[in-house]
């Protein structure tokens, strides 16, 4: 050290400087649920601690995966030990069993520090319906949609009863994996497997008309 008033005042002093990684400084374990539902939001929780008793400033957090990223900025304080909350919505369609999902702390958008975990995705179905009449004037349809929106394959099975009458105007699309008749009434059934994010759908049509061309070709 060199007076600037004086300058034959001279002072030397060793000085130890510690160089450290943001690996060191920081800390850091994700914490979630087991058996997760992607198609619920989702909390995860990391925990901090600055190992340092230093103020480390101006970080990102991040949390990301196949099916979502989303951060928030990141001070800690004199050896601070804090937890971030993370609640997540998944996106797609996430399959049954184990993902990889990453924490990421970056420094004036440099990657300084990353681990990756797994989180243990559970088997979750969800079957979602709809049936959709239209009537008209000597003819009549409806629609049948049926969507997997879980994370497994779903087999499903569809039924429809007819009468002896119904089944001869009847017209359906696809048609029936099966039709057996029973007490003078008919039973078709529809029988499909369903990968998640697949949907089926089942048209049945009566036409009336279908009727008087009969009778017309009789007379």
């Amino acid at each position: 050290i060199k007076s600037t008033t004086n300058e034959s005042i001279i002072l030397e002093e060793e000085i130890k400087v510690t160089v450290t990684s943001y690996e060191n400084a920081i800390n850091l374990s994700l914490r979630s649920q087991e058996n997760i539902n992607p198609n619920e939001e989702t909390l995860f929780k990391i925990d901090l601690k600055n190992n340092y008793n230093l103020k480390i400033n101006n970080l990102k957090l991040v949390l990301e995966s196949e099916f979502f990223s989303t951060s928030q900025d990141l001070n800690l304080s004199y050896s601070e030990e804090t937890t971030k909350d993370f609640l997540v919505d998944f996106v797609g369609s996430i399959e049954e069993g184990e993902h990889e999902i990453n924490v990421k702390i970056y420094s004036i958008g440099d990657l300084v520090l990353e681990k990756s975990y797994t989180m243990d995705i559970g088997d979750f179905p969800n079957l979602e319906g709809s049936e959709t009449p239209i009537e008209n004037f000597l003819f009549s349809s409806e629609t049948i949609v049926k969507t997997n929106n879980g994370n497994s394959i779903l087999h499903e099975t569809y039924t429809k009863e007819l009468t002896s009458f119904e089944n001869f105007i009847t017209i359906t699309s696809p048609e029936p994996t099966s039709k057996t008749k029973v007490n003078n009434k008919y039973i078709l059934s529809w029988e499909f497997d369903l990968n998640p994010g697949e949907t089926k759908t089942i048209t049945i049509e009566k036409d009336y008309r279908k009727l008087m061309f009969w009778l017309i070709g009789i007379v």
